[in-house]
């Protein structure tokens, strides 16, 4: 493998190191330029590279841990994390005992799926008896691995989880002070509604032990009172907070943010970042502090606080674990009961949930006709041309756009009865960021297929105009099982690509069935595993039926795309629940 000559700032201070500076500054400096652009010293016959330097810096500094700490939480800031892991256990090499490089190790290791690893070192950390210990065990007794490999395997998973909680509720004298010392704790809570299983008793075990052993779990706003009896006149303040960085929550829930009648409601976005695209209602940075973020929230002085996901961030979910507004909702951006006492609301498409549905949230569900969001139209043209695929000019193209460690082991027998019964198919699937963490379901589907595997396609992940290339030129989409899309389905059905769904048991399973609902069109809806590769089998090798779906489809579809409805739906619902 060739490796990339250094860029001149790092050959510049190399010759200052070679001059007689080695000082640590010095070191981790080259190491940090090595690192960024991906480059290697040649000096002589000798070859440096950056985690060399860091090994020569580490013995000559008190802390190693605050050291590395600037290039690590660079690097794990921007996602590099598989970087950020290998800066940890170099400079772990160093400080074998230290706490923190521990637990930085763990951390990342968990990021880039290696949770096997990331276990070992927070047991490194229990055994120690140090202060993180108490942190450690409860991140080691809660893990769970970015994806199952078998439907037996989820449930040892879940077994293992509930007998984990168990344990920690019996331990006398067990607490974390997360709300004081948020930094380096991880949960992986999100990974449960990827099992295709009743979440609700798991995540109620979860609050009631976080309830139990985090101090200042629950925190109310000092302001309730005076916001329920101050309303007099002016707009209802409505706070939206969650994870306005990553894209599908912004094409989700823009739209409500922006078009809510600003003679009626004051909006304002809530976010540890700023949004993956720019909102027209007024936004507010979080401090990454749980208490000063509660005090902010608090200080905004909100009628209604509004939720779009608590699992995929920790860090709101001990906010939502607070009383910070007189009422407080959670909407479905990531489609799964917060199991907290403190969210009021749950509110869903009332076409996605099953007629059980109230019984798998704590909060009281909010069935809203139509959709939970005007999907915006998009913005973008596909390209009329396909990316170069590696695939024959007349290979039937079966494209599931998900997450792969979304993908439950369900689906992979789906994916394999199709490439069986046509000779022609390929199954087009996606990479995710980070690689890591959607090797696991890619290995396993390639083990199941066997030599079926060979027709399966695995793309780099593309920028808009050329997914959605691929999404023109294919045959069908292939939603996936257990959790449905959300915006991949909104995206196909706006390009008339035909989407096979399946009637799943809980809503997470059901949004597209919903937006197939909403569109009055039910034919490509399968209601077991079988039908579902029999439906799109035909659509892929039935002309005439495909036409049909497609004609039916376009027809259709602007019932889903920046209606007012949905809006108006929402004005209604805010303002009925401050009455009284």
């Amino acid at each position: 493998m060739v490796q990339r000559e250094a860029p001149p700032e790092a050959r510049a201070q190399f010759e200052l190191m070679l001059q007689g500076d080695r000082s640590p500054a010095r070191l981790l400096g080259i190491a940090d330029i090595l690192i960024r652009s991906d480059s290697v010293i040649r000096h002589g016959d000798r070859l440096f590279e950056p985690w060399q330097f860091i090994a020569a810096a580490l013995p000559f500094v008190a802390r190693p841990f605050q050291a590395v700490m600037p290039l690590m939480t660079s690097h794990f800031g921007a996602g590099r994390y598989a970087t950020a892991f290998r800066i940890a256990r170099t400079a772990l090499a160093c400080a074998p005992a230290d706490e923190d490089l521990l637990r930085w190790v763990a951390v990342t290791a968990l990021q880039i799926a290696e949770t096997e690893l990331a276990g070992r070192f927070l047991q490194r950390i229990v055994a120690a008896d140090g202060p993180g210990g108490p942190a450690a065990l409860v991140m080691h007794r809660l893990l769970m691995p970015y994806s199952e490999m078998s439907t037996s395997a989820i449930a040892q998973t879940r077994a293992r989880l509930a007998a984990g909680i168990a344990e920690l509720r019996e331990r006398e004298g067990l607490t974390l002070d997360l709300v004081r010392q948020y930094g380096g704790f991880m949960s992986h809570l999100m990974l449960l509604a990827y099992h295709g299983e009743d979440d609700r008793p798991l995540l109620e075990q979860v609050t009631h032990l976080f309830d139990r052993i985090i101090p200042e779990f629950r925190w109310t706003s000092p302001y309730l009172g005076a916001v329920r009896g101050d309303r007099g006149g002016r707009r209802i303040r409505i706070g939206i907070c969650g994870s306005w960085y990553i894209t599908s929550i912004l094409h989700y829930f823009k739209p409500l943010a922006e078009r809510l009648d600003p003679r009626f409601f004051e909006v304002v976005t809530l976010c540890t970042m700023p949004p993956a695209r720019p909102v027209a209602a007024r936004h507010q940075i979080l401090p990454i502090d749980v208490r000063a973020a509660r005090q902010a929230i608090a200080d905004l002085r909100l009628d209604i606080l509004i939720y779009t996901d608590v699992h995929m961030d920790f860090f709101y979910y001990l906010l939502a674990a607070a009383r910070l507004a007189p009422v407080q909702a959670l909407l479905p951006g990531h489609p799964e009961t917060g199991g907290l006492d403190t969210i009021d609301y749950f509110v869903a498409s009332g076409g996605a949930e099953p007629d059980d549905g109230a019984s798998h949230y704590t909060e009281r569900l909010i069935r809203l006709e139509g959709q939970v969001t005007p999907y915006p139209k998009l913005a973008v043209t596909a390209a009329e041309r396909l990316p170069r695929l590696p695939v024959p000019a007349d290979a039937h193209l079966y494209v599931c756009a998900q997450t792969t460690y979304k993908l439950h082991p369900d689906f992979d027998r789906i994916i394999g009865e199709i490439l069986r019964r046509d000779s022609a198919a390929r199954v087009i699937l996606f990479e995710m960021m980070p690689v890591e963490q959607g090797r696991a379901p890619l290995d396993r589907l390639r083990r199941y297929l066997g030599p079926l595997a060979d027709r399966l396609v695995v793309l780099p992940r593309l920028d808009l105009p050329d997914y959605l290339g691929v999404i023109r030129h294919a045959s069908v989409m292939l939603d996936s099982v257990h959790f449905s899309g959300g915006n991949t389905s909104f995206q196909a059905l706006q390009l008339g690509l035909p989407v096979v769904t399946h009637a799943g048991r809980f809503m997470r399973g059901r949004m597209t069935l919903s937006m197939y609902r909403s569109m009055g069109f039910t034919d490509l809806v399968a209601e077991t595993f079988d039908d579902y590769v029999a439906l799109a089998l035909r659509v892929a090798l039935d002309p005439a039926f495909r036409a049909y779906c497609v004609g039916e489809i376009t027809t259709r579809v602007p019932v889903l795309i920046d209606e007012d409805a949905p809006i108006e739906r929402y004005e209604s619902l805010f303002k009925s629940w401050l009455v009284g």
